[in-house]
């Protein structure tokens, strides 16, 4: 996991000024601070979101090829690693689909209870979902 460098002094002051409301600073450069800091936010979301996997796709790939090649030879390696890539997107698709869907629903259901929680919670029960059906299928078990 990459970390990211951030002088807590000045982090520290920068959000005390913005939850508090600097006295010296007009309303429009307020707005345009937590615009930016929402803005910083997002882009670090997204960061995080897309890189989080990249190490166990990395090592996947790495080991899925390494199977093929000792297989597979000429056309027949490059055909099978084109369905496999189309394959891992059709399933990326499938799950962010899913994944967006129980968000907005977790969300949604939300009236009288904490969002986060309820969300925390769904989240957590779609893993184990997920788990419990990689391993149930015929011949094989999750790691």
């Amino acid at each position: 996991v990459d970390c990211v460098r951030v002088n807590r002094g000045a982090f520290h002051t920068y959000l005390k000024d913005m939850l508090q409301g600097a006295s010296s600073r007009s309303d429009s450069t307020d707005i345009r601070h937590l615009d930016q800091m929402l803005g910083e936010q997002a882009r670090h979301f997204r960061w995080r979101f897309v890189n989080t996997g990249r190490p166990h796709i990395e090592l996947l790939a790495q080991r899925l090829f390494d199977d093929l090649q000792r297989e597979l030879k000429g056309q027949e390696l490059t055909t099978a690693a084109d369905w496999l890539v189309e394959a891992q997107q059709e399933c990326w698709r499938i799950i962010c689909d899913h994944l967006e869907d129980e968000i907005l629903r977790a969300l949604r259901d939300s009236k009288d209870e904490d969002p986060t929680a309820l969300l925390h919670q769904r989240l957590r029960a779609m893993s184990q979902d997920l788990g419990r059906l990689l391993d149930d299928r015929p011949g094989g078990q999750t790691e």
